[in-house]
């Protein structure tokens, strides 16, 4: 009989099988191991904020099949896990993504955060504007926790507005 194997193993086991197929990445993650402890993780339900000691755990049957399932998917199909799971994460918030947007990767999620701050100051802004805004992620970003008292304005072109206008549904703004 088989050891069972742990979250831990299973997410190794499906990096070095990524390694393997000389997948690509960048929509989201930049390595294999992420990239399969995304989907082996989205898979059991298991948070990003848990502790450690949670990988150490053996998933009971139905997960363990939804995660061989979705790092099989990955390699055979070779899309991004984001698409997969219809997820990706930008300024530490996740955000629903398709394959008709961009997944986002910008290097200025800690900027939008910060409000700019200290090259701009927040409390002068009267209008933001969003182009090319994909599903709307940074200003969704700009607009939380605690949003600029300023205009905000976002540009896209179909079919990515349509998941824009999707997100702020899901988001309350």
């Amino acid at each position: 009989m088989d050891k069972p194997v742990t979250v831990r193993e299973l997410i190794a086991r499906g990096a070095r099988q990524f390694e393997q197929c000389n997948l690509v990445y960048a929509h989201g993650t930049d390595n294999a191991l992420d990239e399969a402890a995304s989907l082996v993780l989205y898979a059991l339900d298991i948070g990003y904020d848990q502790p450690d000691s949670i990988l150490d755990t053996v998933p009971e049957a139905a997960g363990l099949k939804r995660a061989q399932a979705l790092l099989a998917a990955r390699m055979d199909s070779r899309k991004p896990a984001a698409y997969l799971i219809n997820q990706a994460w930008f300024a530490g918030r996740p955000f629903y993504v398709d394959e008709r947007v961009l997944v986002p990767r910008s290097p200025i999620a800690e900027l939008i955060e910060a409000r700019f701050v200290p090259w701009i100051d927040p409390h002068r802004v009267g209008a933001v504007l969003d182009l090319c805004t994909g599903s709307g992620r940074v200003l969704s970003v700009d607009r939380q926790p605690a949003p600029l008292q300023s205009r905000h304005h976002a540009v896209g072109v179909e079919p990515q507005i349509r998941v824009h206008f999707q997100l702020f549904g899901q988001t309350g703004i």
